[in-house]
């Protein structure tokens, strides 16, 4: 499978979403598609070229079969049925779309969800969920892009950040070749869905593994920068460092004075005040919200005007 098919990306939204944090509970193990390295520092699924799609296929075996005539609300709030509007959205035909009805944040109202390959460079497998309005009836709520998003037995999803952060300071090839015990899982970033909109998941064991990166980065050489302003080694140290302080943002309840005493005690460089000010352009929120009034409704479940 080509690498320049895998790696992860979420759609931007043109609003900075600010979403609650959610402590997380121990989960069981589930089922999703594996990462590893390979020898050119990327990660890669040796078992499909389809990484989103198949994992969803997996996840949408446990969800119920879509048996009668469905319809999406548009931006425009017309009805188109589902067939047609997938034809549309998604450039694809709808028996080769996975789609199923999935309750993800448990209120006894499923959200559809369709599982879907948009090809292109550097991409992409995509989920788009909807929210029920009734049982025929679904609203977009939100869209999310790119290889290396699981979900597991909790609901709980793991974003990648590879895609995002992918020409920070560097080649987007490189990503590092960084050992055990550096965890780049750890740099993932955790959210539910929960009535339109996503909420980040706290995890204080995913904390501690994020700070013992940033002291394994510490102790490594700082690459100087080419004329470029950006490193020429493929060590990918600055893009690393980046992810896990944008991990750490989301897992701390979006507190930058937290991530910004990290950061200073940990990075050693000479461009310490340019890199941070760099990093803290990634602290918006990376999910899709797809429609205004989703996004209104979501600012007044979070108390903002």
């Amino acid at each position: 499978m080509k690498v320049n098919i895998i790696l992860l990306f979420i759609s931007f939204n043109l609003y900075s979403c600010t979403s609650t944090v959610e402590n997380a509970k121990p989960v069981k193990a589930a089922s999703q598609t594996s990462r590893h390295d390979s020898n050119d520092n990327y990660f890669h699924d040796p078992l499909s070229s389809f990484i989103l799609t198949d994992e969803f296929a997996f996840i949408l075996k446990k969800s119920r079969p879509i048996n009668k005539q469905i319809y999406i609300s548009d931006k425009n709030e017309k009805s188109i049925p589902l067939k047609t509007f997938i034809e549309q959205n998604f450039e694809q035909k709808d028996t080769s779309i996975n789609k199923g009805l999935l309750d993800l944040d448990y209120d006894n109202s499923p959200e559809l969800l369709i599982a879907y390959y948009t090809g292109g460079n550097h991409c992409c497998d995509g989920l788009w969920i909807g929210k029920k309005i009734n049982d025929s009836l679904f609203e977009g709520t939100m869209d999310i892009e790119g290889g290396w998003v699981s979900m597991n037995d909790q609901n709980i999803f793991s974003y990648d950040q590879v895609e995002r952060l992918g020409y920070f300071y560097e080649c987007y090839s490189c990503c590092g070749d960084l050992k055990s015990p550096y965890d780049y899982k750890a740099t993932d970033i955790k959210f539910k869905y929960k009535k339109g909109y996503p909420v980040f998941v706290s995890d204080s064991k995913n904390r501690t593994k994020l700070i013992k990166n940033l002291s394994i980065l510490s102790k490594l050489p700082v690459p100087p920068l080419n004329e470029n302003k950006t490193e020429s080694d493929c060590k990918a140290f600055r893009k690393n460092f980046a992810m896990n302080i944008v991990a750490l943002y989301f897992n701390e309840n979006k507190d930058s004075t937290i991530c910004k005493n990290f950061y200073y005690q940990y990075y050693k460089g000479t461009d310490i005040d340019t890199l941070w000010n760099d990093i803290t352009g990634y602290f918006d929120s990376p999910l899709s919200i797809n429609y205004m009034k989703t996004y209104e409704n979501y600012k007044k479940l979070n108390g903002e005007k």
